[in-house]
């Protein structure tokens, strides 16, 4: 079974998705080679259209994708920003009088 990038029916119709068996590598090389033929024979608004139309398979897995790597630098960013926080150094002065009331622990005798 082939499966296309674009819509088959269109004059533009990409390269169909290599079957199993058939090297990525010479894939490339077969759908650069169409990709160079489409743009001696394509004005530039056309070939912006097949561009787009190529790319749309993969525009949500690259939306999605974006906005995990953006949500995940941002957690970084807020923790970071929560950690680096200045320290509140009022809570001392209480615990200050507290070990100005406990009774001192005896000290340890040297040997």
């Amino acid at each position: 079974m082939t499966r296309f990038f674009m819509n088959p029916n269109s004059r533009f119709a990409a390269a169909p998705v290599p079957p199993s068996g058939v090297s990525t590598d010479a894939m490339l090389q077969e759908n650069y080679r169409r990709l160079q033929q489409l743009e001696s024979q394509l004005s530039p608004e056309e070939l912006r259209e097949v561009k787009l139309q190529a790319m749309r398979p993969y525009r949500t897995r690259n939306i999605a994708l974006s906005l995990g790597l953006f949500g995940s630098m941002l957690a970084i960013y807020g923790y970071t920003m929560y950690k680096m926080r200045p320290d509140n150094f009022n809570e001392l002065e209480g615990l200050e009088q507290y070990v100005a009331k406990t009774p001192a622990a005896p000290a340890a005798p040297k040997q």
